[in-house]
């Protein structure tokens, strides 16, 4: 039996991973000696996997990077991912909440196009908790939205309604949706059929979206980047970092967690191109390929941009929306008043 001491540590460890409270993971969790992160398969690796590239996409100003705070590896497995409340675009702040419906519910574009991920269904709404699942699947995701920062006027974040005024503005265009669908539509079958090599690649790659998800909290914690943005583009992951001059960009740390034989991932990498030791009057580029056991084929592109963008105006755009003194002062650090000039 481990005492309460060595717990503490395995969960202090796996809390800079997935954010999850350390009480939380006291009473809660299964904290193995290897303190190794319960990795999610099959079904629930996919839906997790699609979810964590729908919703990461964006780009725009938010808390955290990506829009996650943190996420909760539940005792059946399933995950809560626990979002931020409100992102920015341009200088109008919305509900996270409201871009996540719009990117994981299935329906279909006014041009035809398939959007949101196939098979997905609305299990349940319960206050700030949406629980979506797939058809004939065990496989779920628990979605809590923080609520939105009624401060700067953002309305606070409904899953109700912002489904229903999807729901709403696709009856009135005349585009069906599949998100309360039974069993799955001949329009998500056709999805697998129209494009196999695209629907291939997120199955393949649906092992490592799910343990990047699962470790979200690691791209704050071991980051000094102030924005981050993903894409899987063909069969590599792709995430880029955005640091301001004047910060160290700091990536061995992240790569060295990320790598961790016990809480990482079973990735190495394969090769890199640092510029850190360059001039950075115009910026920087240091990138790193990373790919999985047996196989020397990049799974994961990660590329560091280190650049004199990122001033005080942003600093107050990003408190604006909920991210934290001590985050900001760690990647956007406030600059010293200029000295006025000597008589």
């Amino acid at each position: 039996m481990r005492t309460s001491k060595s717990r503490g540590k395995i969960a202090h460890r796996r809390s800079f991973y997935t954010g999850e409270s350390f009480r939380w993971l006291m009473d809660h969790a299964r904290l193995r000696g290897d303190a190794r992160l319960p990795a999610a398969t099959g079904d629930q690796a996919w839906l997790e996997s699609e979810i964590f590239r729908r919703i990461t996409n964006s780009g725009w100003w938010l808390a955290h990077p990506l829009g996650i705070a943190s996420v909760q590896i539940e005792r059946d497995n399933s995950l809560t991912i626990h979002l931020d409340g409100c992102f920015r675009a341009v200088d109008t702040a919305y509900p996270f909440s409201l871009h996540v419906v719009h990117e994981l519910l299935p329906h279909l574009g006014v041009d035809g196009e398939f959007w949101g991920v196939p098979g997905l269904r609305v299990n349940t709404v319960n206050g700030r908790d949406l629980v979506v699942s797939l058809v004939d699947s065990p496989a779920k995701v628990t979605l809590c939205s923080v609520p939105a920062a009624e401060l700067q006027g953002i309305p606070r974040n409904r899953w109700k309604h912002q489904i229903a005024d999807l729901e709403t503005m696709l009856n009135h265009d005349g585009l069906p949706h599949f998100w309360n669908s039974p069993t799955r539509t001949a329009a998500e079958r056709d999805f697998a059929v129209q494009a196999p090599l695209t629907s291939a690649c997120r199955r393949e790659l649906a092992w490592l979206g799910s343990a990047l998800l699962r470790r979200a909290a690691l791209l704050h914690t071991a980051s000094t980047a102030y924005n981050t943005k993903n894409l899987l583009k063909g069969d590599t992951w792709h995430i880029e970092f955005f640091t301001r001059h004047g910060v160290p960009v700091d990536h061995d740390r992240l790569l060295k967690r990320l790598c961790d034989p016990a809480l990482g991932l079973p990735i190495r990498v394969i090769d890199s191109s640092c510029a850190c030791n360059l001039s950075k009057e115009h910026g920087t580029l240091c990138t790193f390929n990373l790919a999985g056991e047996g196989t020397e084929r990049p799974a994961l592109r990660l590329a560091f941009s280190h650049h004199r963008y990122g001033d005080e105006e942003l600093r107050m755009k990003l408190a604006d929306v909920g991210a934290s003194e001590n985050w900001l002062d760690r990647v956007l650090p406030k600059q010293p008043a200029p000295q006025p000039e000597a008589a």
